[in-house]
């Protein structure tokens, strides 16, 4: 028997006994030495039996079914565990990688205009050549901000770290420290936005002000 390994068949162990001892180890946490029996028996399609057989108790002593089956369950628990692990971090690794995609789509979508610009070709005299006509595109500064949003949360999963953080954008763009990578012009345009909404919000009251004055 290996010392490492106690569930493996000992020396000088009968097959016999050894192949009881595996149906009683295989039990996990509801093995009995009455109902390693009756398993056996219910092979041979004999009845089962009530009480342990004395050859039965003396072996089980013998050859240490109880130690060694609890040392099988601390390795199922420990390869369990390491397999856990493992998919924990891989997982972790997908997070962190998702975060970058994230990260990077909404730097693209900031590279966009949010109204229609002109851009015209000259030549040196002055005459136009072409004319280049960009349009906005469909979002916003807000899907924008969910997407930084997630992405922050995912890296912060994958790092460990805690994602109930108030400053997570798009609450305050304004005190967010978890939009990495982002250049200061990205993030004056964010800025501009906040403002712009925060000054439309404001035009609005003044005249759900002004309506509540007139009645």
């Amino acid at each position: 028997m290996s010392e490492m390994m106690p569930w493996l068949k000992m020396n000088g162990e009968p097959n016999i006994w050894y192949e009881r001892f595996s149906i009683f180890r295989r039990m996990g946490h509801t093995r009995s030495i009455i109902g390693a029996l009756n398993k056996e028996l219910a092979t041979k399609g004999e009845e089962k039996q009530g009480s342990i057989p004395g050859a039965w108790s003396k072996a089980s002593k013998r050859w240490k079914w109880k130690e060694r089956a609890e040392a099988w369950d601390d390795h199922q628990r420990a390869v369990d565990e390491a397999r856990w692990l493992k998919r924990r971090d891989e997982l972790k690794q997908k997070e962190w990688e998702l975060s970058e995609k994230l990260i990077d789509k909404a730097q693209q979508m900031l590279q966009f205009p949010l109204a229609a610009t002109t851009r015209e070709d000259k030549t040196v005299d002055g005459k136009v050549t072409s004319t280049t006509v960009v349009k906005p595109t469909r979002w916003t500064m807000a899907d924008a901000a969910r997407i930084l949003k997630t992405a922050s949360e995912l890296a912060r999963m994958s790092a460990d770290m805690p994602t109930n953080r108030s400053e997570v954008i798009p609450a305050d763009p304004s005190k967010s420290k978890d939009v990495i990578r982002l250049t200061d012009e990205q993030l004056e345009r964010i800025a501009a936005q906040g403002l712009e909404d925060s000054g439309s919000s404001e035009s609005n009251g003044d005249e759900d002000d002004e309506e509540r004055g007139d009645d």
